[in-house]
C-alpha cells in the first residue's frame, strides 16, 4: 500500500537531492558559464536507467541523459559496479549532446547492489578543437570540434583515472577551469550518491524503490490522461534551420509527424534533412542501447519511427 504522506515526503526528498546535486555543482564550479550561465543539469535515475527526479537549470539536457546512461550501463553493467565508481562521456553520436557538455554519473550502491544513479551535465568552457570554446560554426567533421570521450570510468572504486584526466587536461585551452569544473561535477554526484544511500538506510531500500516506481507509474497515468484528451489523428509540422554554416543559401528542414491513438503516441521524423556538411546534425546515426533500454520495463515510451536517415 502507498501511503500518501510518505509518498510526498519521499518525492520532495528526491527532488531536494537532485537540486542539491545541481547547487553543489554551481557553487563549486570555476567557470563563468556554470556559475553565472548555469549551463548544467542534474538528475536521479533508478537502477533501470529511468529518471525519477531532476533539477533543470537547462531542461533540454534531460533528453541527453537517458541515452547517455543507457550507453554507460551497456559498457559497464550495473552488476560490475562498485562503490566509488564514476563514469563520464561527451560523444554526441553515442548518447551525448555536443562535445563541451560533459556528463558525470555515479552509481548508488546499498548492500553491494546498485539502487540508483546520480548524474550531472556541465558545459565546459573549452574541450579542445580548432577554436577557443570548442563551438566552431564552420566545421565539416566532429574531430575539428574537440576531444571526443566515449563512456569511460572517471574513478575506479574511488581512485581517479589519472590517464584520462591527464588526456583531458592536455587537450583543452583552459586546464584550470576545466579540471576545476570536472572536480565540481565529481563533488556534485558524490553528494547526491551519499544522500540517496542515507535515505535508503533511513527508510529502507525496498520502501524507497517501491515509491520511486509508484512516482513513475503516477507520472505515466497523468501523461496518458493528457494525451488521451487530444483528438486522435496525425499532426505534422516542419521548421527550418537558416543554414548549416557551410551552404549559407540552403535551409535545413526538420520535419515531424505525430500520430496519436488514445494515449499512445508515435513520433516520426521522416522528411527531416539528411546529414549536412556543417556542424548541425538534424539526422543522427543510430545510438547503441543497453538491453534494459531496448526492452524497457515501463510501458510509456515515445517511439521514434524514423529519424530522417
Amino acid at each position: 500500500m502507498i501511503d500518501p504522506i510518505t509518498l510526498e515526503v519521499l518525492r520532495n526528498r528526491l527532488d531536494t537531492i537532485a537540486e542539491e546535486i545541481q547547487f553543489t555543482l554551481l557553487r563549486s564550479a570555476y567557470s563563468v558559464i556554470l556559475k553565472e550561465g548555469e549551463d548544467c543539469s542534474a538528475a536521479i535515475f533508478n537502477a533501470r536507467g529511468e529518471i525519477v527526479a531532476q533539477s533543470t537549470a537547462l531542461p533540454q539536457h534531460m533528453g541527453a541523459f537517458i541515452p547517455a546512461m543507457a550507453r554507460i550501463m551497456a559498457e559497464y553493467p550495473p552488476a560490475t559496479m562498485r562503490h566509488g565508481d564514476l563514469y563520464t562521456m561527451n560523444d554526441p553520436h553515442d548518447g551525448g549532446t555536443h562535445l563541451p557538455d560533459l556528463i558525470v554519473a555515479a552509481p548508488v550502491l546499498v548492500d553491494g547492489a546498485v539502487v540508483a544513479f546520480t548524474v550531472c551535465l556541465a558545459h565546459q568552457e573549452d574541450i579542445g578543437g580548432k577554436v577557443p570554446g570548442s563551438m566552431p560554426t564552420d566545421t565539416t567533421e566532429i574531430y575539428q570540434e574537440g576531444l571526443i570521450i566515449p563512456p569511460l570510468k572517471l574513478h575506479d572504486a574511488g581512485q581517479p583515472n589519472a590517464t584520462l584526466l591527464k588526456m583531458i587536461q592536455r587537450n583543452v585551452r583552459l586546464p584550470q577551469q576545466v579540471m576545476g569544473d570536472i572536480g565540481a561535477q565529481i563533488s556534485a554526484v558524490t553528494v547526491g550518491r551519499d544522500r540517496i544511500a542515507a535515505l535508503c538506510r533511513a527508510e529502507g531500500v525496498d520502501t524507497v524503490l517501491a515509491y520511486m516506481d509508484h512516482l513513475l507509474d503516477y507520472a505515466e497515468r497523468r501523461t496518458r490522461a493528457r494525451l488521451a484528451a487530444i483528438p486522435d489523428g496525425i499532426y505534422r509540422f516542419t521548421d527550418y534551420m537558416d543554414n548549416d554554416g557551410i551552404a549559407l543559401d540552403r535551409r535545413v528542414p526538420i520535419a515531424i509527424t505525430i500520430r496519436i491513438a488514445g494515449s499512445d503516441v508515435v513520433v516520426d521524423y521522416a522528411g527531416t534533412s539528411p546529414q549536412v556538411p556543417g556542424p548541425i546534425c538534424p539526422a543522427r546515426r543510430p545510438q547503441p542501447t543497453s538491453p534494459s533500454a531496448a526492452s524497457p520495463t515501463r510501458r510509456f515510451r515515445t517511439t521514434t519511427a524514423a529519424i530522417g536517415r
